[in-house]
């Protein structure tokens, strides 16, 4: 990057849970890392999706513009949802019986 020309990233960021006001978040699929909810936007609750834009330039600092993308969040609760439906029939058609189910 050229000293002085503006920079601009795009970033996924997954709420995977909240605990005394601050929340865990999973960057891109790849890391995750803990931030004050008061940085996030209002209401933010676990498994949320937020749409991140990180812009700045070298050495005059960074600017981070933090959305929930409830589109993106449907998507991904209907994914989990139909994941959850085929495991459960997956399960119930091996299910011998029994009090324990593995």
């Amino acid at each position: 990057m050229t000293p002085g020309q503006p920079h601009s990233a795009l970033h996924r960021w997954i709420v995977d849970g909240i605990e005394e006001d601050i929340a865990r978040i999973v960057e891109d699929g790849a890391r995750t890392f803990h931030v004050p909810c008061s940085l996030l936007p209002d209401g933010v609750r676990e498994g949320q999706v937020l749409t991140v834009v990180r812009t700045g330039d070298e050495g005059a600092g960074v600017r981070l513009e933090i959305t929930i993308d409830a589109a993106a969040t449907e998507a991904a609760r209907s994914a989990a949802q139909a994941d959850a439906t085929r495991t459960i029939a997956l399960i119930g058609r091996r299910d011998e019986g029994g009090d324990v189910i593995l």
